[in-house]
């Protein structure tokens, strides 16, 4: 949702924004019915106007954007695709055998990062291991790099 809503809205500040804002009508409107595939359509959609509503309220600062119809048209697309689509090519698997692989640390270290309350729980891991907030985000670059080339050493692609 995150790399989603990147495409529509530039800046952490704004995408963060938009993240949250969705969340909470997610979170109030969800209906336990919908199966993965409702509920990827409702969430994504929901993220697109709250992105879209967002760049309303900034434009009229100077702010300049993806042109709307370009937006538009991304974000229907990404809709559009189904979820076996999205994992079609091999992506989601060779990051989940990735992490995987790695030591129990650091897989602790990413879940306490992308954790849904994301820089609490990463506040609370440096606490527990003794670590700085700096020395945890270079630990979180370098294992980022290292997964991408896992990544792609699983896909046989290479930089």
């Amino acid at each position: 949702m995150r790399a989603y809503l990147m495409t529509i809205v530039k800046g952490r500040e704004a995408v963060e924004d938009c993240l949250q804002e969705t969340a909470l009508v997610v979170w109030e409107k969800f209906d336990p019915n919908w199966n993965e595939e409702d509920f990827r359509r409702f969430s994504f959609r929901c993220a697109r106007y709250k992105a879209l509503n967002w760049i309303k309220k900034h434009e009229s600062r100077g702010m300049v954007f993806m042109d709307p119809e370009v937006a538009r048209r991304v974000c229907e697309r990404v809709e559009s695709l189904s979820i076996q689509e999205r994992r079609s090519d091999g992506r989601v698997e060779a990051i989940e055998a990735c992490i995987e692989g790695m030591p129990q640390r650091q897989r602790a270290l990413l879940d306490a990062r992308y954790a849904s309350s994301g820089c609490e729980d990463l506040a609370r891991f440096a606490d527990e291991t003794g670590t700085t907030m700096a020395a945890l985000y270079k630990q979180l670059e370098r294992l980022r790099t290292a997964l991408r080339k896992c990544v792609q050493t699983r896909l046989g692609q290479h930089e």
